[in-house]
């Protein structure tokens, strides 16, 4: 780098030659109208940058440079002649000592005002800069949610589900054992009992957590307490695998910042969903018929007790329905509405649903697909990951 060029000048000089070869490879095949113009304008910019760099470094002295060296050159000859007269009345030997002295001295005194100059500007270019983004971090912080995201996709706002145990492969959702006393089963035991460890103190975590009911709406510090007692814990029982053909997996929503079901508050709206498997209908009209029948009009329209985010779970083909056998749900058919709105609290604990495959047929690849069902949740026949889940059992 020139001596006469400063340092942030070269960088800027390099940034925008790199930002041009990048701006240049950009597959413009793949951009629309409006990113071809950003394009057009981003490439111009950045060659009109590099020629008017490239002109400063083959024409460094500017007008006000050639000025001061001709000014040096006057005061140069007058020096001379200052220096002519003097060696006129002075002895050669006095003369030469006394000139390079001088010289020697004015050139370490512009090499010092050249250091400190160039070390105040470095400063407060330096301090400005770093002002200028702490002033912009500040900002930014401050106007930031410190529990919502400030960008989200329109994808997030349909949940998923997740399913437990996972299998080994991490590119794979299918679950493989061997079931008996000299099965390979024990490391999916295993994987269901780390997954429910943090459950293991009934909910009892550290930050505030609250006794929730059908009425309840959480803010954003509060946490639903989870009544682990009710969560029925098979993967201790799980040696059953030994002499039955009983198989248990598990399933819970995503945990999406902000979002919150919309149940289906009356049996009207459930039986007017013809894609809902029949024994889940079965099962939210003999709640409904309990807690809300026959006790007023707004209780049947807006029964409490339905406030829940129903969970099916079948065979993926009638062959699947058939080799997968019956199939038992525990605590619940779904999870309870007042558990939601997640909010990044502290310790959140979301509630999931337990599946008991109660009559596996042996070496036969089973494929079972779980939906979540409620008002704001979609379902895309291509991709079962929106709105719920697809997995694999294979029992050997």
């Amino acid at each position: 780098m020139p001596d006469w060029l400063p340092s942030h000048t070269y960088m800027f000089h390099t940034c925008a030659i790199l930002s041009l070869r990048v701006i240049d490879n950009l597959p413009r095949s793949s951009l629309n109208n409006r990113g071809l113009w950003c394009w057009w304008l981003g490439r111009n910019c950045c060659a009109m940058s590099v020629l008017s760099e490239i002109n400063d470094l083959l024409h460094p002295l500017t007008k006000d440079k050639v000025v001061s060296v001709k000014d040096w050159n006057s005061n140069h000859d007058k020096g001379a002649d200052l220096q002519s007269e003097s060696s006129k009345s002075s002895s050669p030997l006095s003369s030469s000592s006394t000139s390079s002295s001088y010289v020697s001295s004015k050139k370490l005194l512009e090499k010092g005002r050249v250091w400190v100059s160039l070390g105040v500007y470095q400063l407060i270019y330096i301090s400005l800069i770093t002002s200028f983004f702490s002033v912009y971090l500040v900002i930014v912080m401050h106007f930031m949610d410190p529990f919502q995201p400030r960008i989200r996709r329109g994808a997030l706002a349909q949940p998923g589900m997740g399913f437990r145990p996972r299998p080994t492969n991490p590119y794979s959702t299918l679950i493989h054992f061997q079931h008996g006393t000299n099965g390979n089963w024990k490391p999916y035991k295993n994987s269901l009992n780390d997954f429910t460890k943090k459950y293991g103190g009934f909910g009892k975590e550290v930050g505030p957590s609250i006794v929730c009911n059908w009425n309840t709406q959480l803010d954003q510090v509060s946490r639903c307490h989870v009544p682990f007692r009710k969560y029925w814990n098979p993967a201790f029982d799980y040696s059953c695998v030994k002499v039955t053909n009983n198989t248990y997996a598990l399933c819970q929503m995503n945990q999406i910042v902000g979002w919150e079901p919309n149940p289906y508050y009356n049996i009207t709206e459930i039986n007017g969903i013809p894609e809902m498997p029949k024994y889940l209908k079965q099962r939210i009209s003999k709640l409904w018929n309990k807690n809300c029948k026959g006790k007023g009009l707004e209780m049947e329209q807006h029964c409490p007790n339905l406030r829940m985010t129903w969970v099916s779970c079948q065979g993926t083909t009638s062959a699947d329905q058939e080799y997968m056998g019956p199939l038992n749900f525990h605590p619940a058919y779904g999870m309870q509405g007042y558990y939601y709105p997640y909010h990044n609290q502290e310790h959140f604990l979301s509630p999931f649903v337990w599946l008991q495959f109660r009559g596996l047929t042996p070496g036969v690849i089973v494929s079972v697909e779980c939906k979540l069902w409620a008002k704001n949740i979609k379902h895309d026949p291509l991709n079962p990951r929106i709105g719920g889940v697809r997995f694999e059992i294979l029992m050997d």
